[in-house]
């Protein structure tokens, strides 16, 4: 299944070394930084989405994304290829948070609201 990572933090807290060290393998690179001189940066971005879903590749969004308008296009872009948020239900062993800590990562088990 494809998958949309949405990587969500302040400026400098790691989500770019993240991708880079965790799915750079695996995931076309989405992120606003890479056209700071687009008259509609969100519709580049969600463009770019697109291509790579339609493609069946995994897209990494790789920005601040700090609330619910940022990153609900996004998530209606996923769920338009009926992609949504993994659940243990869909026979995940366990699913995570991931937070920067330090000079590395601190996985922890995210807890699914009911």
């Amino acid at each position: 299944m494809v998958e949309v990572a949405v990587l969500i933090g302040l400026q400098a807290s790691g989500k770019t070394t993240f991708y880079r060290q965790v799915l750079a393998a695996t995931h076309a690179h989405v992120s606003k930084d890479a056209f700071p001189n687009a008259r509609r940066p969100q519709r580049r971005q969600l463009s770019l989405i697109d291509e790579a879903l339609a493609a069946r590749r995994n897209v990494a969004v790789d920005n601040t994304n700090p609330s619910a308008e940022e990153w609900r296009p996004i998530i209606d872009a996923a769920r338009s290829y009926r992609l949504r948020q993994p659940r243990l239900i869909d026979g995940f062993d366990a699913l995570f948070v991931v937070r920067f800590a330090g000079a590395g990562f601190a996985v922890s088990p995210l807890i699914e609201q009911e």
